[in-house]
């Protein structure tokens, strides 16, 4: 039905743009939807004349097409509609993005489908994230690598983009790319204040060192307050965050090989993050929002480093060589308060390390000549990855009551205190051959053919245990306890294995894609492309039983079509529409019986389908407006798990529609404006969907508002002007097992922040 749907909508939409292209194209040649510079010509004359439109490459392909050409749903943002909105991470520009869902903590959801799969599946994530070329883990998507200062450009690509990124975009992929080397000096200097301690100091810089060589520096600093109050500790600063950021990089362009250039990057970032989960228990009124009452400190310390090392070289007009050599190394550290109340219920504290090194070769090709006017742009490429992944959880001096967990007569006169580790570590491999070609059959026509092959292999190490369970007769700590885990692992209520346990997993996949791409005049260009995706299989280890479980890779069938236009003078439109079947999906639910593990099945199968529109409009000099918007519908259509019915339910982070329009206005004095609205509908944050565990809707509006001087520029900028106070997440925790209080862990999304920016630039 799916299938249906889309063939139906896109004849119409396709029937709509024949319809429109009717009329006189105004503009002769129009290459993608990012608007120019301001011209020189005053505005009279601008109106009279066809605007010449910036071609903006999309990297994320890796084919050199404009937004014109392509017919992936790409959201670009370039550096200077970073700086004029004033986007400070990956997580803010999302607001203006339709079909793209950010909890600000690091979740991020495209077209209504989680990072990390459909219903938080066990696997790899299902949406990639690349930092100049070097794809992040999920260790270091935490961390400020993320953040926005000195980035050249970030694309959004939703949908799957699996012959060009391969593993781990399913659901699409999210490029960056810092601002490189040039061969005249700049420099820029930032200081930004806002209320609630929000800070940031920054700089970058750098030119030419001679003999072909040139670097640039970048360096900053944020921090802020947060916005929680621990009211058992009386700190009105418990969520307080810091961020450091340095990166270098070197290109080299001999004069000796006027094809080749190469560029070195080297990046280091520490970020302590600020808590954004709460306990709002049962019995807590509305005065419990945004307080928290832990008793113990929570400690948190994210580093990650990342080398990237590009080199291109062109042979000829025809044929391009290019490699991309990447490694990130990242660490999280975590301590805090496992009950997150003021009770002395335990501690808990977490060691991820993730690394990943990894090499790309490509072969380019353009506009080569085959037959009969045929000619040929794309791609060969090979590609290679080693990963590993470890992890270390510890727990210490649970409180847990003995009723919870044993039915026998005085069991609730005992208190038991618990400690326990659970420690994982997986490794493995890709590797993957690519290609996509773009054959231009004429001069209104374009066949689209992309082939994947890719290959995995993973094994897992997993080793858990409980170390102790002392029981205390109605509470009195001050005696000595009972030994009680023989007891416990024998009632079955505690995991009965210790020791290191090992699976291991081998996955390939074969995935085609193809697509026709038609020009109906010079103002309007309609697509349609099928595709299919995956996301590798892989094992676990129940660290309760010791069991090896293995689940197999799952598969998407994609099938999308849209249009690209400039019906009229200075407007661009970008239309998108798409349907998605999905088979042997990859769940994660609870395991019957094991507090300490999760279970990941292939137990549902699925369907999506919706569209995204963006436009932008230049009406007159120095004024730029756009709108983006998205409906994303999702839908469990078999899954059945431990006996619970979730067919016909939405999947985790899906808001069925997000929202945005704004603009940015420049005037001949040198005073500038931006600002912008976004929303977005609740979603939920389990398959089960119920009404207490989801994210709130939200309506936010941005702006800054300044002058930019030749030397100097200074903003006062507004976020949620409207002081919007929503939830980001809400999921249930039941009493017991170390928790006193039966309640909602809570997050929270950003309050009304007030603040000025001074900036220096030559």
């Amino acid at each position: 039905m799916v299938v249906l749907r889309v063939l139906w909508l896109s004849l119409g939409a396709c029937a709509s743009a024949v319809a429109w292209a009717q009329s006189p194209a105004p503009v002769e040649s129009i290459l993608v939807q990012t608007l120019p510079a301001d011209e020189a010509a005053p505005p009279a004359e601008q109106d009279a004349s066809p605007v010449q439109l910036e071609a903006v490459v999309v990297k994320g392909e890796k084919l050199g097409r404009t937004l014109k050409e392509t017919a992936s749903s790409v959201s670009v943002t370039t550096g200077q509609q970073i700086e004029q909105y004033g986007d400070e991470s990956l997580y803010d520009l999302t607001r203006r993005i339709g079909n793209a869902l950010s909890t600000g903590d690091g979740g991020l959801s495209l077209r209504g489908v989680n990072q990390f799969g459909a219903a938080n599946g066990g696997g790899a994530p299902v949406i990639s994230t690349y930092v100049d070329g070097v794809a992040l883990d999920s260790t270091a998507l935490g961390g400020s690598l993320t953040e926005l200062f000195d980035v050249e450009q970030v694309e959004i690509l939703r949908g799957p983009q699996s012959t060009s990124q391969g593993r781990n975009a399913l659901a699409g992929a999210v490029v960056s790319t810092t601002r490189n080397p040039t061969e005249y000096w700049d420099g820029l200097a930032r200081v930004r204040l806002a209320n609630n301690g929000n800070r940031q100091y920054a700089a970058a810089g750098g030119g030419p060192l001679g003999a072909g060589f040139a670097f640039r520096l970048t360096g900053q600093r944020t921090g802020q307050y947060g916005e929680i109050t621990n009211t058992t500790r009386n700190d009105p600063k418990w969520a307080r965050a810091e961020d450091e950021l340095l990166r270098g990089k070197l290109g080299f362009k001999p004069a000796a090989l006027p094809g080749l250039g190469t560029v070195l990057t080297l990046s280091t970032v520490r970020s302590q993050p600020g808590t954004v989960y709460n306990l709002e228990a049962d019995d807590d009124g509305p005065a419990a929002r945004r307080t928290a009452r832990d008793n113990e400190d929570a400690i948190a310390d994210n580093r990650s480093k990342l080398a990237s090392f590009k080199a291109d070289y062109a042979l000829g007009d025809t044929y391009t060589l290019g490699s991309t050599t990447g490694g990130v190394r990242s660490r999280v550290d975590f301590f805090g308060d496992y009950d997150r109340t003021a009770e002395d219920s335990g501690t808990y504290e977490t060691h991820n390390r993730g690394r990943t090194l990894s090499q790309e070769l490509r072969l380019g090709v353009k506009d080569a000549g085959l037959w009969r006017g045929v000619t040929a742009t794309g791609l060969f490429g090979i590609y290679g990855s080693g990963f590993q992944d470890a992890g270390e959880y510890d727990f210490r001096e649970l409180r847990v009551p003995l009723s919870t967990v044993v039915a026998v007569p005085g069991a609730e006169n005992i208190i038991a205190r618990v400690d326990g580790f659970s420690d994982t570590d997986r490794k493995g491999h890709n590797i993957a051959f690519f290609t996509e070609f773009d054959f231009k059959l004429g001069p209104a026509t374009t066949l689209t053919t992309g082939l994947r092959y890719d290959r995995e292999r993973s094994t897992v190490i997993a080793n858990s245990d409980i170390t102790r369970a002392d029981g205390y007769a109605f509470g009195n700590e001050t005696a000595p306890g009972i030994p009680l885990v023989d007891v416990l692992k024998a009632a079955g209520v505690i995991p009965t294995t210790g020791g290191e346990q090992r699976a291991t997993g081998r996955y390939s996949a074969l995935l085609p894609k193809l697509g026709l791409r038609q020009v109906l005049s010079p103002a309007w260009t309609v697509f349609l492309t099928y595709s299919e995706a995956y996301r590798a299989g892989g094992a676990q280890v129940l660290r309760g039983s010791g069991e090896i479980n293995q689940f197999k890779p799952e598969y998407t069938r994609n099938l999308e079509t849209g249009f690209r236009a400039t019906p009229w003078r200075r407007v661009v439109l970008n239309f998108n529409l798409y349907g998605v079947r999905w088979r042997d999906q990859q769940v994660r639910v609870p395991v019957a019986g094991d507090v300490l593990s999760t279970r990941t099945e292939n137990a549902a199968r699925s369907e999506l389908y919706g569209l995204e529109l963006e436009t932008t409009w230049k009406p007159v000099k120095g004024l730029n407006l756009y709108a983006s918007t998205g409906y994303a519908h999702t839908e469990f259509k078999d899954y059945v798990s431990s006996g619970v019915d979730y067919s016909g339910n939405r999947f985790v982070l899906n808001a069925p529609f997000t929202g945005s329009l704004g603009g940015s206005y420049s005037h001949r004095s040198d005073l500038f404006g931006a600002i912008s609205f976004s929303a977005s509908d609740p979603y939920f944050v389990t398959p089960d969907n119920t009404e207490q565990q989801r994210g709130e809707s939200r309506r936010l509006i941005d702006a800054r508002l300044g002058w930019q001087g030749r030397y100097f520029a200074l903003y006062g900028y507004g976020r949620n002007l409207l002081g919007h106070d929503y939830r980001t997440l809400s999921y249930r925790i039941e009493e017991g097992l170390g928790f006193p209080k039966a309640g909602y862990g809570v997050s929270y999304g950003e309050l009304r922040q007030l603040g000025m920016q001074l900036e220096g630039h030559f």
